[in-house]
């Protein structure tokens, strides 16, 4: 019990300084040189304007948006000329000139006009806005047409990192679940985009840790939970728990295979319910840690104004009419997933893991694990329950996801992932069966 409270101290003092870092860094932030960012923004910056704020490249297919509003959002706090960098870390502003923006974008305006003093600056407080710590310095260096090629560069190279990764620790028989998801996020999409850049990089990178190095400690969790609010501008936030939860559970098969029975499923559900608190310890309390020391910089109540729109966001009501919980879970998997080439990919993917299971059914050798985990010590239990957390996502932020399926559709690819990885089980336990 002693240890216990130690360890949870020790984790609640670590969350403590990751906020105070989190403030310390984005002051910093703003102290570097705003004239050489804005140029670099403004090289190659104009197709944002030719794509329009809300650039739709195939009709009907969510996962083909691209957000241009949000990430000129983004662009136009990351130009924006500091006078005092604790207070602006706290606000997180960017000027507007109303009536002015063009095609709906407020960061031309902002680029374009040398007198700025007469533009009304725009605050957005509730949010940590941290992804200015990683966009100023870049853009010191890089220009905007620079980023969306570099960023289709690195998360390319990261996926393709994740599946050697599989590979390498014989876990071949799962990519095509893991490829299923990737290709259900769009890479195509994220692959230019900013605003959609985060969660990505942080499931997919704290998946990469795991096979790496195989931290996968409840503090491990808390950190890339708190990672995900200071980055995430709520975006998909959950894939960063069940991605690397997915990941943990495949890398413990083979060290559980001795656990037998119902108490074994126990352990890994008990198991999976401690990471999933962690992880939600972690982004709730560096979210509300912004709120706090906001407030207090601020002389303005910003816990109060982030409880309130916490109570909107996860109504079940948009634009003053009813919307059903369950429904907006049915619209949004009807919006995103049923789609002819979709379902061609899902069809797709399990056919490779047919032919593969199949295949190798001779060689595949006699124990619990090469067999598949169904009702052999509770695994594919704890998948089944990560494939319905985006459900009860959807559900408990009904408003939110009702309202902005381009930004949270993703989320369901968690579920894609998991649910894969079930079937890849049952098919290998049919084919051990078989060749009996």
């Amino acid at each position: 019990m002693r240890q216990q409270v130690v360890e949870i101290t020790k984790r609640m003092t670590l969350l403590f300084l990751c906020g105070v870092t989190g403030m310390l860094l984005i002051c910093l932030s703003y102290m570097l040189p705003v004239d050489r960012i804005r140029n670099h923004v403004k090289s190659g910056a104009d197709i944002l304007l030719q794509e329009t704020a809300m650039y739709q490249y195939a009709d009907g297919y969510v996962s083909a948006i691209l957000d241009n509003s949000t990430d000129d959002l983004m662009l136009a706090k990351t130009v924006y000329q500091s006078g005092d960098p604790l207070l602006d870390a706290v606000w997180a502003p960017n000027y507007a000139i109303p009536g002015q923006d063009a095609g709906g974008l407020i960061l031309f305006e902002t680029l374009n006009n040398n007198d700025l003093s007469k533009a009304q600056i725009d605050v957005y407080p509730i949010y940590w806005h941290g992804y200015l710590v990683l966009l100023k310095p870049l853009f010191l260096i890089l220009t905007y047409a620079d980023f969306r090629i570099l960023n289709q560069i690195l998360e390319f190279g990261l996926m393709l990192l994740l599946l050697f990764l599989m590979q390498k620790r014989g876990l071949s028989r799962y990519i095509p679940a893991c490829a299923a998801m990737l290709a259900f996020w769009n890479p195509a999409t994220m692959g230019v985009s900013l605003q959609y850049a985060a969660c990505f990089y942080l499931s997919i990178g704290a998946s990469v840790l795991l096979f790496r190095k195989q931290r996968d400690s409840l503090l491990f969790f808390m950190l890339i939970g708190a990672l995900t609010s200071f980055l995430d501008f709520l975006t998909y936030p959950l894939v960063t728990l069940c991605v690397p939860l997915i990941t943990t559970i495949l890398l413990k098969s083979a060290e559980r295979l001795s656990c037998r029975g119902i108490s074994a499923a126990r352990s890994g559900i008990g198991d999976l319910f401690g990471k999933a608190v962690w992880w939600g310890i972690g982004y709730a309390g560096m979210w509300a840690q912004k709120w706090i020391y906001g407030s207090i910089v601020s002389k303005r109540n910003i816990l109060a104004e982030a409880s309130a729109k916490i109570a909107e966001r996860s109504s079940a009501e948009e634009s003053g009419e009813k919307i059903s919980r369950s429904g907006t879970v049915l619209y949004l998997v009807k919006y995103s997933m049923m789609k002819k080439p979709y379902l061609i990919l899902f069809l797709l993917c399990l056919g490779i893991i047919l032919w593969v299971s199949f295949r190798n059914r001779k060689t595949v050798p006699d124990t619990k694990e090469a067999s598949g985990k169904i009702g052999k010590n509770g695994f594919d239990v704890e998948l089944i329950i990560i494939s319905l957390l985006p459900m009860l996502w959807f559900c408990f932020t009904a408003n939110h996801s009702h309202m902005h399926p381009r930004l949270v559709y993703r989320t369901l690819g968690a579920s894609v992932y998991a649910g894969m990885v079930v079937i890849t089980d049952l098919i290998f336990y049919l084919s051990k069966k078989n060749r009996r």
